[in-house]
């Protein structure tokens, strides 16, 4: 009888982290990224429509544009809980790190939403 170990065996979470005694859990993580979903959504919805109000430069077909802008935006969203995750995983997190990113991220789409309308030909 053989008694090495099967080299094909895939190994565990546990075994595959940096540091095996880190409590990752993921819906804790992502519970916390959908309610900031909600915040994220609640600024950037008004804002828009604000830029859309007020903006002189903003192209007729700028409207057509906003709602597949926004499902992007959502789906781009998804990276501030994979980054979390991952720097998690590899013991780089602090929660407050969840603050930077997040307000960081809201930050860019508010830039690119302004610029997007306003500028057109960016």
């Amino acid at each position: 009888m053989d008694t090495h170990e099967n080299p094909y065996v895939a190994g565990s979470v546990e075994t595959l982290a940096p540091d095996s005694h880190l409590d990752l859990d993921f819906g804790t993580i992502i519970r916390r990224w959908e309610r900031l979903r909600i915040v994220y959504n609640l600024v950037l919805i008004p804002w828009v429509l604000l830029i859309l109000f007020v903006s002189q430069t903003a192209p007729p077909g700028v409207i057509l544009m906003v709602v597949p802008a926004g499902i992007l935006a959502n789906l781009l969203y998804l990276l501030g809980p994979a980054v979390e995750a991952y720097m998690t995983w590899f013991g780089c997190w602090h929660v407050s790190l969840t603050a930077l990113l997040f307000l960081a991220g809201l930050g860019f789409t508010a830039v690119i939403a302004l610029l997007s309308i306003t500028q057109p030909w960016l």
